[in-house]
């Protein structure tokens, strides 16, 4: 029971307190509404902070920590490292709360609680990331009607006319070309940033193999749609307003950069709606002249369409194409720089690697260009790429799911609507799961080796289960064309005053690419 002296103390500085901010108001003529608005945010600010009640039972990041990770640009491996790895491995089970998209979402980086989640799409369908993005720039681009936001029937239609596309398209003749004409633009020996290198080849192998758009990127890096483009996905994936998206939604016009990557969009969107209408007129008229070597994702795709499956509005066509071109450019550039890197870095790992090319290709003082059957053959190139992908995957999470109703993961009551995230990129540097997950070794990868023996969805840089990205074949043909070419015709490594000798220096987020990425390259014909 409380002491009446207490109570006469408590009720004698809670008057005085108020005489105080009464005098303070007075003193300063602040009106009551601006001080009620002012406590207002910052109760809000606090109840944010501490997340949703039904999820406080579940370890959270620091939220100012994270917050002040976000306004200062630190890339989002550094984000991984410095909030969530730390608060991965203080909690029992690896569950844990993270803040994204306005709001708290559950994270997990354990393999067995990824393979729970992405095999179980009834309890954990995808969430609606068309509503979620609706009018951001991110959305507009690539969450529109497409097989990565879509479920149930619409998406199996989406994937059925997606799958015989992807199946007949592995443009490896296509890869080559563009291996020699990046040759020619590299000459014999210089220093060059390789990530500038990749990412012109990648944007043109899956602007013509998409959807039979040259954009000209490795012979000419600043023609007018390369700009375009490098300038849409750079704002889109601009971390200030992928976490804060309502200035997105609402308030974009106090962003003029913002209005302008807005308008940027539309001319781009525009000209996929022009492309995918000449596509449809050519089919009409030409198809039966048309070899299938030289048809494009986009011409399959509405091949497939006049085969008797069910067809696919503009809108829904070009949706696929933008999501194609977020799954297939930014993420095999990143992925095929890291390589490089990790080839200059490791000598021995390189020579070996050059040995595998050189028996399956031959080492004559010119360019081949490797068939798709020679590339199933380079099982140690195909261990560096995944080493590569685990290091550094294309995207750090998979697309949101949501839990449809009660559950438990692993003991943890996990309420209804609960956002679920997996994390990519923390389940695989996690030490829990990875014995020394920041060393370079591609060996994880081979037969009955550790890759093997992970219990769960230890490797998800394509996702896994039904859902497992459709373009993963695709991405990994074209590293192997390109790493295989490049070894035959160069030998790498790193520059004195590289910045990356202790490891990949990124920036950006949620996509990160290698920063100023020089490697030293010798001709060896």
């Amino acid at each position: 029971m409380n002491h009446p002296l207490s109570l006469s103390l408590t009720r004698t500085y809670v008057e005085s307190y108020f005489a105080f901010t009464k005098q303070l108001l007075n003193r300063h003529r602040i009106s009551t509404a601006v001080a009620l608005a002012v406590v207002g945010l910052c109760i809000s600010f606090s109840n944010l902070a501490k997340g949703p009640r039904n999820t406080r039972h579940i370890p959270r990041v620091d939220f100012i920590k994270y917050v002040r990770s976000i306004l200062a640009k630190k890339s989002r491996e550094q984000i991984a490292r410095e909030v969530n790895l730390p608060t991965i491995l203080a909690s029992e089970t690896g569950l844990y709360m993270g803040y994204d998209q306005n709001q708290w979402c559950l994270h997990i980086a354990m393999p067995k609680h990824v393979k729970h989640v992405l095999m179980n799409q009834e309890l954990f369908p995808k969430g609606d990331g068309i509503t979620t993005r609706k009018n951001t720039l991110l959305g507009r681009f690539a969450f529109g009607p497409n097989l990565v936001t879509l479920e149930g029937d619409k998406w199996k239609q989406h994937r059925m006319i997606a799958n015989p596309a992807f199946r007949r398209s592995m443009p490896v003749g296509m890869f080559g070309n563009l291996c020699e004409k990046l040759f020619s633009v590299m000459g014999a020996n210089d220093t060059k940033d390789f990530r500038g290198l990749t990412e012109r080849f990648a944007l043109d192998a899956i602007g013509c193999g998409g959807f039979g758009f040259d954009f000209n990127a490795v012979l000419d890096k600043n023609s007018p749609w390369v700009v375009k483009y490098l300038d849409i996905i750079s704002s889109a994936f601009d971390p200030f307003f992928l976490v804060f998206s309502f200035f997105d939604k609402r308030l974009r016009f106090l962003f003029p950069s913002r209005v302008r990557a807005h308008e940027q969009l539309s001319e781009f969107l525009l000209k996929m709606r022009e492309i995918i209408d000449y596509k449809r007129r050519t089919l009409e008229t030409s198809r039966d002249t048309i070899k299938d070597t030289e048809k494009d994702l986009l011409m399959l795709m509405i091949e497939a369409e006049k085969d008797g499956e069910a067809a696919l509005t503009d809108d829904e066509l070009m949706s696929n194409l933008c999501v194609f071109f977020i799954a297939g450019h930014d993420t095999t550039a990143n992925s095929m720089a890291c390589a490089a890197y990790y080839l200059a870095r490791n000598p021995e790992i390189q020579a070996k690697a050059r040995e595998e090319v050189i028996r399956i290709l031959g080492d004559e003082p010119n360019h081949i260009f490797p068939s798709i059957e020679q590339t199933r053959q380079m099982h140690y190139i195909t261990m560096i790429i995944k080493e590569t992908l685990r290091l550094n995957p294309p995207l750090p999470n998979a697309s949101f799911r949501v839990a449809a109703r009660d559950t438990e993961i692993d003991g943890v009551f996990i309420p209804k609507g609960t956002r679920i995230q997996v994390d990519i990129y923390e389940s695989q540097h996690n030490p829990r799961v990875w014995q020394e997950p920041e060393v370079f070794r591609p060996e994880r990868f081979a037969a009955d080796d550790e890759a093997d023996h992970i219990e769960g969805f230890g490797w998800t840089p394509f996702g896994n289960g039904t859902r497992q990205c459709i373009g993963m074949n695709f991405s990994l043909t074209e590293q192997r064309v390109f790493l295989s070419m490049l070894l035959r015709k160069y030998e790498l490594s790193l520059p004195k005053d590289t910045i990356h000798a202790d490891g990949i220096v990124t920036h950006g987020m949620p996509v990160s690419a290698p920063l100023n990425m020089q490697i030293t390259y010798k001709s060896r014909y």
